[in-house]
């Protein structure tokens, strides 16, 4: 049974630049080179830095993030990445234009419920967290992951629940190391399932796409659907992505962006 924790009370002591300070908002949180230059003024984002510890509850809550009432008796963890999240979205969607705070709810499926006209994605992991949006107008789909790079004994170990055979040789033939492949993979596939997912409303595997374009100098890749998931995403169709890759971390970016 999970240990039942209550919302996070404001710390008296903990005041609004301390917690801002805790959370590294006085650090660029920024992977240098996910969001192309192509589309800088319509793709905005925002992160933030956290620990698994109970003052940093009392961070965010110092600075307006609350949780839901389904996440009280999650466990901390859970608790401070959805925070993280959160605050993370907040302040992506300041860049773009919102004026007050705006607090991002939790559908039935457990995906962020966005404001109209918005489309975002939010990723964690270790002690990072990071979002992006967009208007609608303008893009269609977008999704966004952060993974830490996988142990080669840990890739080895799950390669196949990941990467086909195909995957496999490409990473021969590009010459990369295979637990930054396999990581790579990951996150790109995990940056499509967030941004399709909204649109066909049901879960797909690892299986559902190949990498089958990497560009290391551009930092960019490509993936293939090998199933058809709705009448408008096909086996065949193909999502350009963006990646880079920093401190350890891999972080991808999937966008796709309205004709004009």
């Amino acid at each position: 049974m999970l240990k039942e924790r209550h919302k996070p009370e404001g710390n008296a002591s903990l005041t609004r630049p301390a917690a801002l300070a805790m959370i590294g908002a006085d650090q660029s949180v920024k992977f240098t080179g996910l969001i192309p230059n192509s589309t800088a003024s319509i793709l905005f984002s925002g992160g933030c830095h956290y620990k698994v510890q109970d003052v940093y509850l009392s961070a965010f809550s110092q600075l307006g993030i609350t949780l839901p009432d389904g996440l009280n008796k999650a466990v901390l963890k859970r608790q401070i990445e959805f925070m993280a999240g959160r605050y993370s979205a907040q302040q992506a969607l300041y860049t773009l234009g919102f004026k007050q705070p705006v607090m991002i709810p939790i559908n039935s499926d457990r995906s962020p419920c966005w404001p109209a006209g918005i489309i975002g994605s939010i990723t964690h992991s270790e002690h990072i967290a990071l979002a992006v949006v967009a208007n609608s107008k303008y893009v269609t789909a977008l999704g966004v992951d952060l993974e830490k790079e996988i142990t080669l004994s840990v890739a080895r170990d799950i390669a196949k629940q990941i990467i086909s055979l195909t995957e496999q040789n490409n990473c021969a033939k590009w010459g990369c190391p295979f637990n930054w492949f396999l990581t790579l993979a990951f996150s790109a596939k995990e940056s499509l399932y967030k941004a399709i997912y909204p649109h066909i409303n049901q879960f797909f595997g690892f299986d559902a796409a190949e990498l089958i374009a990497l560009n290391t100098v551009e930092q960019s890749f490509l993936l293939q659907l090998t199933q058809s998931l709705s009448e408008n995403y096909q086996a065949g169709d193909c999502f350009q992505g963006t990646y880079t890759y920093q401190n350890g971390f891999i972080c991808t970016l999937i966008m796709c962006v309205k004709n004009s």
